[in-house]
C-alpha cells in the first residue's frame, strides 16, 4: 500500500509504504473513529488504518452468515463498529473482526453511515418527495427520526427508484456529515436539522 500525506512545508509530499498486503476487492463500506480508518470490503475483509502509526491491519470477518451480504460500515461515538449484513439485518462488528451483534429490523434499509451517537440509513420503501434518510440508534429496530433534505425523486421506471434516490456520505466533522445524490455534483453538509 501506499499512502500519500503532506507533511512540512507547503507543498511537501511523503510516501509512506507498508509491507501489509491490500485486499483486492471492493470496498463496501468505510469509517473513521477516533484512532483510525476503518474499511470493509465485500470479500468480507475489515481493514483498519491507525492514524498515529500508519500501520494497516487486515483481517478476515468471523460469525458471518453464507447469505450476509455487508453494505455499509459506521463508527458511532462509543467507537462501536456497524454494518448491514442484510437489508433486514443489522451487525454490530468488533475491533477484532467478530460479529459480536445481530440486530433483525422491521424495515429494510439500504446503506449505513454513522453520525455521532445514530445509525444513518436509508429506509424503505421510497418514497417520493419524503424525507430518504433516516437516524436511530443501533438497537431500535424500527423507530427512527427523518434526516432533511434528501427528499425522494421520482424515477421514469420503478426499477430505476433505487438508483436514482441512492445517497451517499462521507466522513462528518462532530455533528457535521457531508451527503450526496450519488448522481449529482453537489454535496450537502448537515447536522440533521
Amino acid at each position: 500500500m501506499i499512502a500519500l500525506s503532506m507533511a512540512g512545508a507547503a507543498g511537501q509530499l511523503r510516501v509512506h509504504t507498508s509491507s501489509t498486503r491490500m485486499p483486492s476487492s471492493l470496498i463496501v463500506g468505510r469509517a473513521v473513529c477516533s484512532h483510525g480508518t476503518w474499511l470493509l470490503t465485500e470479500h468480507r475483509d475489515l481493514i483498519l488504518v491507525t492514524h498515529p502509526a500508519r500501520q494497516v491491519t487486515v483481517q478476515r470477518l468471523e460469525g458471518l452468515r453464507t447469505n450476509d451480504r455487508l453494505w455499509g460500515l459506521a463508527c458511532l461515538t462509543d467507537g462501536t463498529l456497524w454494518s448491514l449484513a442484510t437489508p433486514r439485518v443489522l451487525i454490530r462488528i468488533g475491533a477484532e473482526g467478530v460479529v459480536r451483534e445481530r440486530v433483525e429490523l422491521r424495515f429494510p434499509r439500504v446503506a449505513v453511515f454513522g453520525w455521532t451517537d445514530r445509525l444513518l440509513f436509508i429506509d424503505l420503501p421510497l418514497l417520493v418527495a419524503k424525507p430518504l434518510l433516516a437516524t436511530a440508534i443501533p438497537r431500535s429496530r424500527g423507530e427512527s427520526m427523518p434526516w432533511p433534505r434528501f427528499l425522494g425523486r421520482a424515477a421514469e421506471a420503478r426499477a430505476d427508484l433505487i438508483a436514482r434516490n441512492l445517497v451517499n456520505c462521507g466522513i462528518g466533522s462532530g455533528r457535521r456529515l457531508p451527503c450526496w445524490f450519488a448522481d449529482e455534483r453537489r454535496v450537502i453538509v448537515s447536522d440533521g436539522t
